[in-house]
């Protein structure tokens, strides 16, 4: 894979985000911000290419800001359900 993705040790922090992942109504970055920049745009088609690369699903934005934001979807990974959560720095996953 070209994309790594990292085990997020923090638990708690993960479970939180998770959580939000599953109230977002936002499904991709147009309905998160309307009209995004283009560094957003390109940023959001990042986070798709790694969804697409682990054959990932159910794609949100899961927070924005007027700065950043943040990405989660769904893989089977390592034969396991998981919660993949991107921000500006890291690509983490926790299993479910």
């Amino acid at each position: 894979m070209s994309y790594e993705i990292e085990l997020c040790k923090n638990k708690k922090f993960m479970q939180s985000n998770y959580r939000s992942y599953l109230k977002s109504d936002d499904e991709n970055i147009f309905q998160a911000y309307g009209k995004p920049s283009q560094e957003k745009i390109k940023a959001y088609s990042y986070c798709e290419q790694i969804c697409k690369e682990y054959d990932g699903k159910n794609i949100k934005v899961v927070g924005a800001s007027t700065y950043i934001f943040t990405v989660g979807f769904e893989i089977t990974y390592n034969d396991e359900q998981c919660f993949v959560y991107i921000t500006p720095q890291h690509n983490w996953y926790i299993p479910l």
